[in-house]
């Protein structure tokens, strides 16, 4: 078997599987379903960077601190203790700073409801204030 190759697996009949078809179009022959093609089929180019001429140069994101969701065999489980942690860390910026953290923004969802998660995501976006009842909240859960 060559390891530069991908083989297509046949459905199984028995568990009613679906699965596509792997066409190869050939400029001689047209498109022909293959059983196996090279393994760079399946690299997607994926860019990073910023589209040219964007007005932002800054990050959209000052912080990183705060666990990532759905890790926790890899590291800290995200928690209310480690939120209050995180608000204090950085307590003299203003919130909409503060909360600038991708990860902090998605554990909101688990503090709020949905569409005070959401104004308070847009004021981070927009670079805003906080809502006064959200940074209550906020100074009541970080306990200052």
């Amino acid at each position: 078997k060559d390891p530069e190759m991908v083989a297509v697996r046949k459905p199984d009949p028995k568990r009613r599987e679906c699965l596509p078809r792997v066409l190869r179009n050939d400029k001689k022959l047209g498109a022909k379903e293959v059983t196996s093609f090279e393994v760079e089929f399946l690299l997607v180019e994926v860019n990073t960077g910023r589209p040219v001429g964007s007005a932002s140069t800054s990050p959209m994101f000052l912080h990183s601190e705060f666990p990532i969701e759905n890790r926790t065999n890899y590291g800290e489980p995200q928690s209310a203790e480690l939120f209050r942690k995180f608000l204090l860390k950085n307590r003299s910026e203003p919130y909409h700073k503060r909360l600038s953290d991708f990860h902090a923004l998605v554990y909101l969802g688990e503090l709020f409801d949905m569409e005070t998660a959401l104004s308070i995501c847009e004021c981070v976006r927009d670079g805003t204030p906080l809502p006064e009842g959200a940074t209550l909240i906020l100074d009541s859960l970080s306990g200052v």
